[in-house]
């Protein structure tokens, strides 16, 4: 029996850690006030203008990349401008050192090492649009990067299956993945690579998937003063944390058995309850994806 997750240590380290603060307009506004060039005038606290003319700018930069693909005149050297360029917009507001910025970097490797094909390369700007989008929506609505902060969403069918110790709904879930929705499920104890350290293994395939449904199912009994409860395993937990942080919660699915403690955590991440069968909920499942 397994004792308050709050309390045990080993557990804690488990859970999601917490978002980095949004950064406003005012914050933003005083570090193009401090690195500004003469020119430039800075935006005022209260004006989300610069924020929306970076966002033009990477639109724009996309724009000029779309057209040299559709007419044939993409090369290498146009590949790693586009790259350059957005990592020359986003670097001073997410940092170096972000995800954001180190899967830009890679991509820049990439490309250097050697020009990537139209069609792989053609998926990666299929990946800033859709990270474009969220970019915009949290502009509009007066905050420039979103709490969660989530990654480039790879332009793949992968949906990752976040399972604890109920094998039975885990294959069902699978099975409506792949044969219903016409997706390719990932479940991590299928793959190879035993020997590799679980979270390196887990953060290798992860990384394939753009979409994650997590399975909360009673596990755990946790014993606490005020009485006992279910909760899913830690590796749960942890694995749905770490997608809400890098695809954004619109893109994290949990199926909440009844009975199962969910934490604050994941407040305004998509759920759905159900009592014994997740094949009950088809439906509701279907309209999520």
């Amino acid at each position: 029996m397994a004792y308050d997750s709050y309390q045990n240590p080993w557990i804690a380290q488990f859970r999601p850690p917490e978002s980095p603060p949004a950064v406003t307009s005012q914050a933003l506004a005083e570090y193009l006030k401090r690195h500004g060039t003469p020119s430039q005038p800075s935006a005022s606290p209260s004006s989300p203008v610069q924020e929306r003319s970076v966002i033009e700018k990477i639109a724009d930069t996309t724009r000029r990349i779309r057209k040299q693909i559709a007419d044939g005149k993409l090369n290498k050297s146009s590949q790693v401008e586009w790259v350059g360029r957005l990592i020359f917009l986003l670097k001073p507001i997410y940092g170096k050192q972000s995800p954001l910025l180190l899967t830009l970097d890679q991509w820049r490797k990439e490309i250097a090492k050697a020009q990537l094909p139209t069609e792989e390369f053609a998926s990666r700007v299929e990946q800033v649009d859709h990270f474009l989008s969220s970019l915009n929506a949290s502009a509009m609505s007066g905050s420039f990067v979103v709490a969660s902060q989530p990654s480039l969403v790879p332009a793949t069918k992968n949906v990752f299956i976040i399972h604890g110790r109920d094998e039975t709904n885990q294959l069902r879930l699978s099975k409506l993945v792949r044969e219903d929705f016409k997706l390719s499920p990932v479940v991590l104890l299928d793959k190879p690579g035993r020997s590799a350290p679980t979270i390196d293994k887990f953060e290798q395939h992860a990384r394939t998937c753009s979409y994650a449904i997590a399975l909360f199912t009673a596990d755990d009994k946790v014993m606490t003063k005020s009485g006992e409860y279910s909760q899913p395993r830690p590796n749960v937990i942890f694995e749905t944390g770490w997608f809400v942080g890098r695809l954004g919660k619109e893109r994290v699915l949990i199926l909440l058995q009844e009975q199962v403690k969910i934490y604050s955590d994941f407040e305004g991440v998509n759920r759905i309850h159900f009592r014994d069968d997740v094949e009950d909920k088809f439906r509701a499942i279907r309209a999520e994806l």
